[in-house]
């Protein structure tokens, strides 16, 4: 009477008992004496290799689909044992998959079908972005009068805002339909840094912190790799290393190790003294749209997408990363990452 199939094979992997449902739904005869690799679409060594697994004690689940009308299914085998430990038979607990791998299919094609719509959407909203702040910029070079200037610094100021928040969702929808990637170059590295620094430098002066740099005096100097990806990476670090300090300062270093065959590994580290991560809040630092402690935060602006975008960038990259964080002590995030000189 159970909403599942029920097949019972004798010890020696012959079909002896199906139930209705399975007869039914499964198009399976139970006089047949079908052995379990001719109902399902597996190898005669893979069913010899589960039978073993079960008469070790182990507990098995096999996606398998069933000969003939492809039907995916759920099988649960189990082995009953007789009285001197061999095998008397094997039960199979067999569930219809189809209808959930339908529903699988249906949100992975909904997934890509929105990340399309977003870089596409992305993609159109920069091109008007970009024309105001080019316009407004001219007005702040032009302008004489002062209310007119510092109208025009707001909308610069909200526009580049914006600029941010749609590069953040052109990049995770890139990395979310995998067109995510790595474009290898030669780069100065002290270029790079000094471009991190002028990037949150100011948003770090108008909170009264500090940013201080430090590196390795005899880092080699041009480096090969994605440049574009590691400022990405830094910059989001540093950004919202000033945006949740609300006072004292933000330091990163800059290390290196050497390795063999040309590479090296650079290792980066952001320290600041901010309001710090509490350690059950921890798995969620690097999610999509997730902010943790959502309420205190809610007048900092952000989408959550930074740190996930710099996780996904780093992984592309094979890259090591973690954080280490005491609640209202500050924080360090920090990464790894493989690169040529």
């Amino acid at each position: 009477s159970v909403n599942s199939a029920v097949l019972v094979f004798d010890a020696g992997n012959k079909l002896s008992l199906v139930n209705k449902f399975g007869q039914k739904n499964l198009d399976i005869d139970g006089a047949s004496g079908q052995k379990i690799e001719e109902i399902f679409d597996v190898t005669e060594e893979e069913v010899e290799k589960t039978i073993e697994s079960l008469m070790e004690g182990y507990e098995i689940q096999k996606k398998w689909k069933r000969r003939g009308n492809g039907i995916s299914c759920l099988v649960n085998p189990s082995i009953v044992k007789d009285e001197t430990g061999d095998p008397y038979c094997i039960i199979c607990m067999v569930y219809d998959m189809t209808k959930e791998e339908e529903m699988m299919n249906a949100i992975v094609e909904a997934n890509k079908a929105k990340s399309s719509f977003l870089a596409n959407m992305s993609h159109e909203i920069r091109t008007p972005i970009n024309a105001v702040l080019g316009l407004d910029e001219m007005i702040i070079r032009e302008s004489k009068d002062e209310n007119i200037t510092a109208y025009a610094k707001d909308i610069e100021s909200a526009g580049k805002t914006l600029l941010s928040l749609v590069n953040d969702i052109l990049d995770l929808s890139k990395i979310e339909s995998g067109k995510m990637e790595i474009l290898k170059g030669e780069y100065h590295l002290s270029s790079l840094l000094n471009d991190c620094f002028n990037m949150v430098h100011m948003m770090a002066h108008e909170k009264n912190l500090k940013l201080i740099i430090e590196n390795d005096e005899d880092i080699p100097g041009t480096l090969y790799g994605d440049e574009i990806r590691i400022r990405q990476i830094i910059t989001n670090l540093l950004s919202n290393a000033v945006k949740y300090t609300p006072k004292g300062q933000i330091t990163m270093k800059v290390k290196w190790q050497a390795l063999p065959n040309d590479y090296l590994l650079l290792g980066v580290a952001v320290t600041d003294t901010g309001i710090g991560i509490r350690k059950e809040n921890m798995e969620d630092l690097f999610n999509s749209f997730k902010r943790v402690e959502e309420k205190k935060i809610r007048s900092i602006e952000g989408t959550g997408l930074g740190l996930s975008i710099v996780r996904n960038i780093l992984e592309l990259h094979e890259a090591k990363y973690g954080v280490n964080s005491v609640k209202d002590k500050g924080s360090t995030f920090w990464f790894e990452i493989r690169v040529i000189r």
